[in-house]
């Protein structure tokens, strides 16, 4: 009787796991054979579990076997490997074992494998970190600081506990080289720390022509700054705002309107200017401050004020209703209350229309003859209207930021420095990759945090695997103008990069198959052209896992005997 096995985008996540040799270091690291419970290698289990967190929302390890029961199991892990020992307890100490050893030293060893091949030379690492929430209660352990906390939440369940994930991302092609996980309630400032005091040695081991640390306004402290001046390695980071020596550059800048520079080498040339800022310091070290503006933002930024300012005037005239429907005793009360709320004008000023004095006498009853009234109350009318020139100051000002670097010997160009800090948007690429619901998980269905340790390692794999592939298949695909069709049927346009994302989506959704005939022979089915050119523009790795005489030569022993559960 004839049946299928699902394949898919499995063989191309596969084949990618071999090729950077993901399994073998992993065996190298931890060992080759699990303690119980199954003769499967850690390597293996390891690529199990990522292939089935790539491919659909992770289950929980109790649906590990089942998911393997219909897919080709002997050719995406190995020949040996049978579905049963793909237990819940050998890859539950899969990640006990990946916790033990240690994740960070782990991902650096795949990782550093992965750059050589991929011919990346690293000078410059882009820091930035994002959360994943957790459904579980709670949890301490013996042996792992990693717990799971209440903390900014980035994908907006703040009323749920979480992780905290931090990468560090080369630019040339946005590879993560440095992963690590951390307890929910960890600040940017915090984590961005740790990793340059504990980990920035073992970072620079590992990438011996590392240079810079590049990161947001949250890697702008003294102790991150001395810390990396320890390690002899650069900074490249935006200074808040806040910050007297950022008010500093602001106000040189103002002062220098007309000596800004086009940046000429941006796409967009009428957008970014610059100017430097002369003999800056920052936490007593000497850098080189750029003051950089975006005039592309102005539409937007007017916007965002405009709304503030609306916002702010509502609440406002609330204020000042009470000012005549609750007046004051005196003129001088009343006055001091209206000053009270005018000094919390930001974006508004306050317009009195009128100001009633309630007269009476000071006492109840008939008045004497010839007496004076005196003041009872005193009720203002007034109305709060948007301070056009206080909005037009504040886009003026959110338009300019300041780039500063511990390299001052370097003779940097003004666009050389502000690239170097764009290129921080790298890391955003690999976080949408994360928080894509199709190719990891929603919550967390672990309770020991040393296995979701492990299981945020395994993610960290994954993006690292997609990154380095889907630049080889936006490689390959240009050198053979292979063109992959957009979702909605059309071509792929020729500007746009190709992601390993999409080209798995497009193998997913030809449901690509393995069907064994009651001979025993091999079709692979929904193979179109451009599916056979990608895997074979690829290589070999890639290429023979859609190959009938490969897959019927690495599956004939489990055909015979265990028919489809293979």
């Amino acid at each position: 009787m004839s049946f299928t096995l699902s394949l898919d985008s499995l063989g191309l996540v596969a084949a990618s796991l071999q090729k950077f040799r993901v399994p073998e270091i992993i065996n190298c690291a931890l060992g080759d054979k699990t303690a119980t419970n199954s003769g499967v290698d850690y390597g293996t289990l390891a690529s199990a579990m990522l292939l089935q967190l790539t491919d659909i929302p992770f289950q929980g390890l109790w649906g590990v076997q089942e998911y393997y029961i219909r897919r080709p199991v002997a050719l995406l892990l190995d020949p040996k490997v049978q579905v049963e020992e793909l237990n819940r307890y050998a890859l539950a100490r899969c990640l006990d074992k990946i916790h033990d050893f240690g994740p960070v030293r782990l991902y650096l060893m795949v990782a550093a494998y992965i750059a050589e091949v991929m011919g990346v030379n690293i000078t410059e690492l882009h820091c930035d970190s994002t959360s994943f929430h957790y459904d579980g209660e709670t949890r301490e352990e013996l042996n792992c600081l990693l717990q799971a906390k209440m903390g900014y939440s980035r994908d907006h369940r703040p009323d749920l506990n979480q992780f905290i994930l931090l990468m560090l991302v080369e630019p040339e092609i946005g590879l993560p080289v440095f992963a690590k996980a951390l307890s929910g309630n960890i600040s940017d400032k915090t984590s961005f720390l740790e990793v340059c005091e504990k980990d920035a040695a073992l970072i620079k081991k590992q990438f011996q022509e590392l240079s810079y640390f590049i990161g947001d306004s949250a890697s702008c402290t003294s102790k991150i700054f001395d810390a990396l001046h320890e390690k002899k390695l650069f900074i490249v980071t935006r200074v808040p705002d806040n910050l007297a020596e950022a008010k500093a550059c602001f106000a040189y800048a103002d002062a220098h309107e007309k000596d800004f520079v086009e940046l000429e080498h941006e796409q967009r040339n009428d957008a970014y200017s610059a100017l430097w800022y002369p003999d800056g310091t920052l936490f007593g070290y000497p850098v080189k401050m750029l003051v950089v503006k975006n005039e592309s933002l102005k539409h937007t930024k007017d916007k965002r004020f405009r709304r503030l300012a609306s916002q702010e005037q509502e609440q406002l005239n609330k204020k000042l209703k009470k000012l005549w429907t609750r007046p004051a005793k005196c003129e001088l009360d009343a006055q001091k209350n209206l000053d009270e709320i005018r000094a919390t004008c930001k974006l508004t000023t306050i317009v009195v229309d009128d100001t009633v004095k309630n007269m009476g006498y000071s006492h109840r009853g008939h008045p004497k003859p010839g007496e004076q009234q005196v003041v009872k109350s005193v009720g203002i009318k007034a109305h709060a209207e948007i301070n056009d020139s206080a909005v037009a100051d504040l886009v003026r000002q959110s338009l300019k930021f300041v780039i500063a670097t511990t390299d001052v010997k370097r003779d940097w160009s003004m666009y050389e420095l502000k690239a170097a800090y764009s290129r921080q948007s790298l890391v955003e690429r690999d976080w949408r990759l994360s928080k894509n619901p199709k190719f990891f998980i929603d919550a967390f269905f672990l309770s020991k945090p040393s296995r979701i340790n492990a299981l945020l390692w395994l993610l960290s794999i994954a993006i690292l695997v997609f990154v380095a592939t889907g630049h080889m298949i936006d490689n390959v695909c240009r050198e053979n103008n292979i063109e992959v069709p957009n979702p909605d049927l059309s071509s792929r346009k020729a500007d746009t990069k190709l992601t390993f994302e999409r080209v798995r989506q497009y193998f997913f959704n030809h449901h690509i198959s393995i069907r064994v005939q009651d001979d025993l022979s091999i079709e692979v089915d929904n193979m179109t052209a451009v599916h056979k050119r990608i895997v074979e523009a690829l290589g070999l790795d890639w290429s023979r896992m859609y190959d009938a005489d490969y897959i019927k030569k690495t599956l004939s022993n489990h055909l015979v005997v265990k028919g489809p559960h293979i």
